[in-house]
């Protein structure tokens, strides 16, 4: 009580003083900065009333009080229900040069702080802290207050050192923190920054993850981008989009390398953007990688990445696929092919032969369909020499012949008749009949049955019917009479055809036969059609080389049945009609469940046709597409 008396006592000496430079008023001055901490309370109270000439004076005494380590005194006083001891202890803390700022942020978390107006004064020292104690020191306050100390931080982004700063996102307790956290680290442009942002991506509230995706787009600094891609098929709307723009931006083409995994994302938005950014970044390196990837996925797998691939590139990837074909493993080798378009450009014409001429049947295989897609004639002269030299890839070499359309591989197709196998036989057979000319006809019938002899049994109705089509299509001599025999006989050798010759000369003293141009032709049946007035033709069920067979509906008795027209070149003398006749009766003679009855043989229009029971059934192909298989597997 009585210290209090004194204190104040000495308080009115000093405003009575006119000269604070006075020895006098100085020796009040030492009495009260003396008296520490009791003086505190009382030299405040004075120092917000007093005048312009006394106030600095005063200030100066609180000052010297301060920096005896009296902090928490003036810290104290900010709390107090006088105005003008409250202003004053903050004054007073904010223009000391001795006080500790850390300390001074650190009562923030004091339960009892006046956290306002220490803020207040961490304003006027924030020069002498450190932007990461203010940030860290942010996430442990709340609302305003937190706000106002991130809105602090801004102001001192350029001296924050990330690598000083360490967060959880899980201790992060409030989106709102969050939001200000990313906010403030897009104004640090330094990598690790970014990969503090990337941690919130995963973050369950949606304007966090938009305001992440956001930061990282404006820090523009490398960040771990698998990262990014591991949240996106959680991601939906707005944030996935602005993720997705986000990846493309900051791909590189050592990115590609490491997508394979990706490319079969059940997320469909996702694998299509991988697929673009390889197909735009991607180099010869990036995409072997990115193939050696690939080539580890499951059968299944490895398709659907191959073409995600194709279909998104579009020839695009060919330049880096290229160098691929060639000196690589065979399983890599076959992936590049798939990648490369040769249409665009010969030079790559080259880099397919090496391909279609591989070891490996499916590399081979694979260049073999991508020549059938170029259209250009380059094709046929590597399809030859594939032929020669890997006869068992003379199938696909075939059907590739076939697509590129052009006359020229009917050489082709006659130099694989030579060949023993059915399948490659039957094969040959179609492609001359797509590619025949009306300047080829004459002597592709002379060699088709000249060959007829050689050919397997089985191939013979395809020879058959071949023979027909381009007999009646391009009005050529009849066939001969023994041809039905020639159908059937034992398969015998025959002198190679060189397939090089184009034209062939006929037999000597061979005679001109009638034409079939005044026959009716097969394909006018069509549905809708009425034949002999009784049968009204209703659709096809099937062709072969004898003719066609179609359901029609007997208008007599008023079922379906099958009706069988037979070419009329089978029929076209009384003869063969009276040895087909014969066969006929035999085949009525048997009965059982499991044998269509025949009913009847009929002839109209120089036509021959068979009447048969029809019942409602599928076809092999149909079962096969119904019948549930397992699982493929490598062997």
């Amino acid at each position: 009580m009585f210290g209090s008396l004194i204190i104040n006592r000495q308080i009115r000496q000093l405003l009575a003083c006119d000269d604070m430079q006075s020895e006098s008023a100085q020796a009040i001055i030492a009495k009260l900065v003396s008296s520490g901490k009791d003086a505190v309370e009382k030299l405040l109270v004075a120092t917000g009333k007093a005048d312009s000439k006394h106030k600095p004076a005063l200030l100066e005494i609180c000052n010297e009080i301060l920096d005896k380590a009296h902090m928490d005194v003036f810290i104290s006083e900010m709390d107090s229900d006088i105005t003008d001891v409250r202003n004053a202890a903050k004054n007073v803390l904010s223009i000391s040069q001795s006080i500790n700022p850390s300390a001074l942020l650190n009562k923030l978390t004091d339960p009892d702080a006046s956290v306002s107006q220490i803020i207040d004064v961490i304003e006027f020292q924030k020069e002498h802290l450190k932007p990461e104690q203010v940030v860290t020191q942010a996430l442990k306050l709340s609302g305003n207050q937190s706000a106002r100390l991130f809105d602090m931080a801004k102001g001192m982004a350029k001296r924050f050192n990330v690598d000083n700063f360490a967060v959880q996102p899980s201790k992060v307790d409030t989106p709102d923190k969050k939001i200000h956290l990313l906010n403030f680290l897009s104004l640090i442009h330094q990598e690790n920054s970014a990969k503090i942002v990337s941690q919130f991506l995963g973050d369950k509230n949606n304007m966090v993850v938009m305001v992440a995706l956001g930061s990282l787009k404006t820090i523009n600094k490398k960040f771990d981008i698998d990262t990014l891609l591991s949240y996106i098929p959680n991601m939906k709307g707005e944030e996935k989009k602005l993720a997705m723009s986000l990846v493309e931006s900051c791909a590189k083409d050592d990115l590609v390398g490491r997508m394979a995994p990706l490319l079969t994302s059940q997320d469909l938005d996702l694998k299509n953007l991988i697929a673009k950014i390889a197909v735009q970044k991607a180099t010869t390196n990036s995409l072997r990688q990115l193939l050696i990837g690939i080539e580890k996925r499951e059968a299944w797998g490895k398709e659907e990445s191959i073409n995600l691939l194709i279909d998104t590139a579009q020839g695009k990837l060919s330049e880096a696929a290229r160098p691929l074909v060639k000196n690589e493993p065979d399983s890599i080798k076959l992936l590049a092919s798939k990648l490369i378009d040769v249409s665009q450009e010969t030079g790559s014409f080259q880099d397919m032969s090496h391909a279609a001429l591989n070891e490996n049947w499916e590399v081979r295989e694979k260049a073999i369909s991508i020549l059938a897609k170029t259209k250009h004639r380059l094709s046929l002269k590597i399809l030859a020499k594939v032929l020669t030299v890997r006869p068992d890839s003379a199938l696909p070499v075939l059907k590739a012949v076939q697509a590129l359309g052009f006359s020229k591989g009917l050489e082709i197709a006659v130099k694989a008749m030579e060949f023993e196998k059915a399948a490659v036989q039957r094969e040959a057979l179609k492609t001359i009949k797509i590619l025949i000319t009306d300047k080829h006809a004459q002597t592709l019938q002379t060699i088709v049955l000249k060959k007829l002899p050689t050919l397997q049994t089985v191939v013979r109705d395809t020879a058959g019917e071949v023979l027909m089509f381009i007999t009646a299509k391009y009005n050529l001599k009849a066939l001969p009479d023994n041809f039905q025999q020639l159908l059937i006989q034992e398969t015998m050798a025959v002198e190679p055809v060189s397939p090089s010759v184009i034209k062939v000369e006929e037999s000597a003293g061979e005679e001109e036969a009638k034409t079939v141009r005044d026959v009716f032709d097969l394909d006018e049946l069509k549905p809708g059609v009425e034949w002999a007035d009784r049968y009204v033709i209703k659709k096809e069920i099937g062709r072969g080389a004898m003719g066609r067979v179609l359901l029609a509906a007997d208008k007599m008795v008023g079922e379906d049945l099958i009706v069988k027209f037979m070419h009329p070149e089978l029929t076209s003398d009384k003869d063969a009609r009276e040895r087909f006749v014969r066969e006929l009766k035999y085949a009525r003679r048997i009965s059982h469940p499991n044998v269509i009855r025949i009913h009847d043989f009929l002839y109209q229009q120089k036509v021959a046709a068979i009447s048969m029971e029809y019942f409602l059934s599928t076809g092999l192909d149909e079962e096969i597409k119904k019948a549930k298989f397992t699982q493929r597997k490598k062997v």
